[in-house]
């Protein structure tokens, strides 16, 4: 993810996108396994890359196609100035192109996504979308962005001071568990429900600021208390804490949580929530961490209108059934 900033942040590779193509963002991992027409048209497209005829291997990179779906160009390095060069080639081959190659297809088949891959928003339940920063903690205690430090060779490293992104998924039954019953004493803690706090823990408390991040296992929730304070008809507060970490204890987090919500009519109408504490260690796609145990936050808040990028599947929900099962799978 920090290289991807790196890349597309670049007011160059900005521009050029801009004005010259139609930017798209897929997720390889769903593409690439489906059977339905959207997985064999993003298959045959990439075929004609170098990243062709890998089976159900990564197709990941950056590629230029023409709306047909001939590939123009291919490149998958993290550097600008090699997207650009990409870029720029690509359009000078699409200026060469009869006009008749540069059309859409006259018939691209359409039909029902595949099911297993399938990832709507659930019905009835909502959107979170969830922040992560790396922080640094002042004398007095006190936690700000972690800046990036000086690169005197001018070389990318993957050390992820950006904000990362992903989604909590709420199903129906979430909310309903998650708000207080009616007549609940104010200021009595509900623990709360067990599948949506793991699934927090487990999926959301990650290091996504460089990649990829691994998931923690429930093997790895050494402990965990969250519970939903009343505060008055309608307010509620949220607080809690959790510790997490491997087996060979090389990464892990633990910290304090702390939040409030809003509902109404059985819905949620606001939801702000933090955890902040430390962290340490790396995964196999997330390279290149502080050293030791360093802070690091988490900033939760309801789309209330969810936009087309906050549909956006959660990076676990890759495994389905874990990601809403989360205290059981």
């Amino acid at each position: 993810m920090a290289d991807r900033e790196f890349v597309f942040g670049h007011p160059e590779v900005q521009r050029v996108i801009r004005e010259k193509f139609v930017p798209l963002a897929m997720d390889d991992w769903y593409l690439r396994r489906q059977q339905d027409a959207n997985g064999k048209f993003f298959l045959n497209m990439t075929e004609q890359s170098p990243r062709g005829g890998v089976g159900e291997a990564t197709r990941q990179g950056h590629y230029v196609f023409t709306a047909a779906g001939r590939l123009l160009g291919f490149n998958n390095n993290r550097g600008p100035d090699r997207l650009l060069r990409m870029l720029k080639e690509s359009l000078a081959k699409w200026e060469k192109l009869p006009p008749g190659d540069r059309a859409l297809a006259e018939s691209i088949a359409h039909g029902p996504p595949e099911e297993r891959y399938h990832r709507p928003v659930p019905k009835g339940g909502g959107v979170i979308k969830v922040f992560t920063r790396v922080l640094e903690r002042g004398p007095d205690g006190s936690f700000t962005r972690c800046e990036a430090g000086a690169d005197p060779d001018g070389s990318f490293q993957h050390r992820g001071f950006g904000a990362a992104v992903d989604h909590l998924w709420l199903r129906a039954e979430d909310v309903a568990a998650l708000l207080p019953p009616a007549g609940a004493p104010v200021g009595t803690p509900i623990p709360m429900a067990p599948a949506l706090s793991m699934r927090i823990a487990r999926f959301h408390l990650v290091d996504n600021t460089r990649g990829e991040p691994p998931q923690w296992t429930r093997a790895d929730v050494r402990s965990l208390s969250v519970a939903v304070v009343p505060e008055s008809a309608g307010r509620a507060r949220l607080e809690g804490e959790v510790s997490l970490e491997t087996k060979d204890a090389k990464r892990g987090f633990t910290g304090k949580l702390s939040g409030q919500f809003t509902h109404a009519n059985g819905k949620l109408a606001s939801f702000e929530a933090i955890v902040v504490g430390d962290h340490w260690g790396e995964g196999d796609l997330t390279r290149g961490a502080r050293p030791g145990r360093t802070p690091i936050g988490f900033g939760f808040q309801l789309a209330s209108d969810p936009k087309p990028a906050d549909r956006i599947p959660p990076q676990g929900a890759r495994w389905l059934e874990g990601y809403f099962e989360a205290d059981r799978q």
